[in-house]
């Protein structure tokens, strides 16, 4: 199963068009792993992740046929994670946690990534 979801985004994503923020990119996530997501996240934004235990274990499907800035890639994979339960939280000026929405301290005012 791992080499397909890689297989599939040697062929969509890494097929960058360009160079820099306007590059382009295509995404096709089927059935990916959320680590392997993010990784390719980590390309696209130069940001460090870290993240929940919870989140190793789960997978998505994140497509699109559009072709896209790397920029807009960024954010539609953010936007994909939230709709799925997966929150991006602000911990410095390049780094993010990711959790699952189950975990987010409402009450700790913590800023969330939700656009």
């Amino acid at each position: 199963m791992r080499s397909l979801w890689i297989s599939i985004f040697l062929v969509s994503m890494g097929s960058v068009f360009g160079q820099g923020e306007n590059a382009t990119v295509n995404i096709q996530f089927v059935d990916a792993p959320i680590p392997f997501i993010l990784s390719e996240y980590e390309k696209l934004t130069n940001k460090k992740i870290i993240r929940d235990a919870a989140v190793d274990d789960a997978f998505l499907s994140i497509e699109t046929n559009a072709t896209m800035t790397r920029r807009e890639a960024a954010s539609f994979i953010e936007k994909s994670l939230l709709l799925n339960g997966f929150v991006l939280i602000p911990s410095g000026p390049d780094t993010l946690k990711v959790v699952t929405s189950a975990k987010v301290p409402r009450s700790e005012g913590v800023p969330v990534i939700l656009h």
